[in-house]
């Protein structure tokens, strides 16, 4: 008798069928090159280069469909699919190019490469995101979460009553008193959800994880990857997660000019779209807000995990709420804008 493949095995031995109905032999013995409580990353070598499965987990399940639905309607803007199988929830993808942050150190030139690299970047994935807007019933059937702002004050009201993902009263976590803080302003995320949603943005695909380890270069272009951590809602709640990265790898102070420069550049085809519309007040809404869909995201991200994972990334949840705390008192800046 057969001996019965492990599920590593299994995944392996999908992608490389997959890779031989293509006509790329791969090499035997594929390497593991990321390993998360999130997903798994395999690299065959093939005579046509290299390529990459991935794994995800099934809070995830949608990115399979949904990078699939990208790669072909966008190609070239995200990285190529070369298969894919929900069922697995797996993903075989061409080689993207070197992740943003090799391509463009920052410690290099005084990071002055990375931020024209993002200006360029940027508007890219406003393009994207407008695009997306045309087919946003499409990316709900796959499994994209729905955060549009009209139902985030209620998403995020359940969050607050889950003591045990707040971490309620434990050390370097949110005290009682931060939960009844935040309760008293939920009515007022409910505004300036409603605010966000009156500059008339359409509800698209919001990148929830958009740092330079998600973005790729090859040949010059940029590929936009990784769209686990996705939901359909305004797309400028992207800057959230994108900006503060920014701000961490260049070591930029809020209200920076530097990182102005690069919220222009993604506004600019919004701007467009919207007949000369001002969004510096909608991109500090989007922000804002998007702290509380930070909280959501990495809610979602623990739910099924072993209790040991969950311990060791748990201080996410209360964090981001606590950002989002902050980002409730309006004279505090949330980090492109002064």
């Amino acid at each position: 008798m057969t001996p019965a493949l492990s599920t590593d095995q299994a995944m392996t031995h999908w992608a490389a069928q997959q890779l031989l109905t293509l006509n790329r032999t791969p090499l035997p013995n594929p390497e593991v090159i990321h390993e998360r409580p999130w997903s798994t990353v395999w690299r065959f070598d093939t005579a046509g280069g290299a390529a990459f499965l991935k794994r995800t987990v099934p809070v995830f399940a949608h990115e399979v469909p949904l990078t699939a639905f990208l790669a072909a309607q966008f190609p070239g803007q995200v990285p190529g699919v070369l298969g894919s199988d929900p069922e697995r929830r797996a993903l075989l993808l061409e080689d993207a190019g070197t992740a943003l942050r090799h391509a463009h150190p920052a410690d290099a030139d005084g990071g002055a490469a990375l931020l024209r690299a993002w200006e360029g970047i940027w508007p890219q994935l406003a393009e994207l995101q407008l695009a997306c807007a045309a087919h946003v019933q499409t990316l709900l059937a796959v499994g994209v979460p729905d955060r549009r702002p009209g139902t985030l004050a209620a998403r995020f009201g359940t969050l607050l009553a889950d003591r045990a993902a707040l971490l309620v009263d434990q050390p370097d976590s949110l005290t009682a008193q931060d939960v009844e803080r935040a309760h008293t302003l939920l009515p007022r995320l409910n505004a300036l959800a409603a605010e966000l949603d009156a500059f008339g943005l359409p509800h698209t695909l919001h990148h929830d994880d958009f740092h330079d380890g998600n973005v790729f270069m090859r040949g010059g272009a940029a590929r936009l990857a990784d769209w686990a951590e996705s939901a359909v809602t305004s797309p400028l709640c992207t800057l959230t997660v994108g900006l503060r990265g920014l701000q961490y790898r260049l070591n930029l102070p809020d209200g920076d000019p530097r990182l102005t420069r690069v919220t222009d550049a993604y506004l600019e085809p919004f701007r467009v779209r919207l007949g000369g519309t001002d969004l510096r007040r909608a991109a500090d809404l989007a922000q804002r807000v998007g702290r509380a869909l930070r909280a959501l995201t990495w809610a979602d991200a623990l739910r099924d995990l072993p209790l040991e994972v969950r311990a060791a990334e748990a201080d996410a949840v209360p964090g981001w709420v606590g950002l989002w705390l902050d980002g409730m008192d309006e004279a505090r800046p949330v980090g492109n804008l002064a």
